[in-house]
Formats: structure tokens, sequence, C-alpha cells
């Protein structure tokens, strides 16, 4: 498979070199329609339980986090990078163990918001001519072997740090107050983005979905509704941190020189 970046022709990597990286919030208010994602970083979706219905503990605590605890588990929450409310309407639990939880019907709606991460999307496409047509109004693209993500990634890594640095030498800070780069680590995650329906009906037909939906909603930085779904999009997402603390950047996107990057490129 391959990744492929959609742009216009006068942007293209092969004549300026670089590649912009955004934040959550600048794909939330861009003017460019076609990649305008007034929730990006954000995931609601509605859980109604029909019937009676069997789901383990740990599915159960992250679903109804906030609201209800079973047992030691504590599910999937504390692992996730950002945040997640639960409004339940309707609860009536049953009865449970320390493995599993029997619902009789519930109702409730789950967000989720990740941290203002920057991020870098393309489009995993089994031949490169299929970028074409992805985002309608670019007109041309390039790409790289997905077999490569892992070492794209972690030099874009380097070099977003070496921005940071820069940035801040020149008296143009982009992390918050009092925050030194040196003391700043860029951690970074490639992974191509599950698609997940906004509204969800789980009865014991189709309980193991529920199971996978909250697999999925610990990578909540790889989650978008359906309807984004023709983008096929692979994502790549660098978070920064400060003394084990997620820190967001003050900037909605930054520009970066990959020049060292190029020999992995093709277009």
């Amino acid at each position: 498979m391959l990744l492929a970046k959609s742009c216009f022709s006068k942007d293209h990597v092969n004549k300026r070199k670089t590649i912009r990286l955004g934040t959550l919030d600048y794909y939330k208010k861009t003017v460019h329609e076609q990649i305008v994602d007034k929730e990006e970083g954000e995931i609601s979706f509605h859980v109604k339980f029909d019937e009676r219905v069997t789901v383990s503990t740990p599915a159960f605590n992250t679903l109804f986090w906030g609201m209800m605890h079973l047992g030691e588990d504590h599910g999937e929450n504390p692992p996730y990078e950002g945040y997640i409310t639960t409004h339940v309407k309707h609860l009536q639990l049953h009865t449970y163990t320390k493995s599993t939880a029997t619902i009789l019907s519930a109702d409730a709606t789950i967000k989720q918001t990740h941290h203002n991460n920057f991020i870098f999307c393309m489009s995993r496409v089994e031949k490169a001519e299929d970028a074409k047509g992805i985002f309608p109004e670019y007109d041309d693209y390039w790409y790289l072997n997905e077999e490569n993500a892992e070492e794209f990634g972690g030099k874009v890594s380097v070099a977003l740090h070496k921005h940071i640095t820069d940035a801040h030498a020149a008296g143009n800070n982009i992390l918050p107050n009092g925050i030194n780069p040196s003391d700043v680590e860029v951690y970074f995650q490639c992974n191509e983005v599950y698609y997940l329906p906004r509204e969800v009906h789980i009865n014991n037909s189709n309980a193991s979905q529920l199971e996978e939906l909250v697999k999925q909603m610990a990578h909540k930085a790889f989650t978008k509704p359906i309807p984004y779904e023709p983008e096929k999009e692979f994502r790549f997402v660098y978070t920064l941190v400060h003394n084990k603390t997620i820190i967001s950047p003050t900037t909605d996107s930054a520009i970066l020189d990959i020049s060292e990057l190029m020999p992995l490129l093709f277009w």
C-alpha cells in the first residue's frame, strides 16, 4: 500500500521541500472546505441497548466512566490522551460480576475530545493514481511506501522538535510560556483512521460490536465519523510532552523543512 498526500502543485513537496503540520484546532477552522472538520479531534456517538445484553465489565466501565464503576478494572479510559464525557439518559443494570455486566436497557451519549496535537494526514491507497479525486480541489500529489511510515513519521518528529527549538531561539516561542524546548519531547504515533458510526444500537446479537467499539475508543486520535471514510486517511499524530504532561502548542500549524526525507518520497 501507498500513503499519498494530496496538494496544490504550487505547494508540491518537490518544489518547497516542506510540509505543514496542523493542529486539531487548525482543521476545525481552516478556510479550505474540502479538509475542514469542525469537530476534528472530537467524536460523539449514541449507544442504545435495546434489550437485555451482557458485556465485559471493562467495556461497561469505559462507557459509563464518571457515573458508575464496577469492580477493579477501570476500563479503557485511563490510557486516553484527552477527555471523555458520558451523558446517560437511562441505565438499568441487572447484575454484574468481576468480568461481566448484564444491562436490561440503557441510552447514553459518549463524547471524546483529544488533546490539540499536531497531525499530518495522508490517504492510504493501492496505486498512486488512486489519490486523484479524493480531494477534488487539489491538482497534484506525492506519496511514500507504507512500509516507510514509521521512518517518515520519526524523522518528521525530529524536524518538528528542531522547528520548535529554532522558533524559540528566534523569539517566536510556540510553546506555553515558561517552557524550554530542551525540556520537551515529541512523541509520535501513526495508523490508519477508524471510521465509526455516530449511533450504535446494541442487543445480544451484536454485543461483540460494542467490545470492538470500546477498543477503538482507546485510539480517539485515529477515529472519525463514517462520512469521512472516502478520504482513506492514514494519520501521523505528534504529541508534545513536558515533565510527563501533555502540552498543546500555541500555534495552529508548523511548516517543517523535510529536505532530508526526500529520498523516501515519490511523485
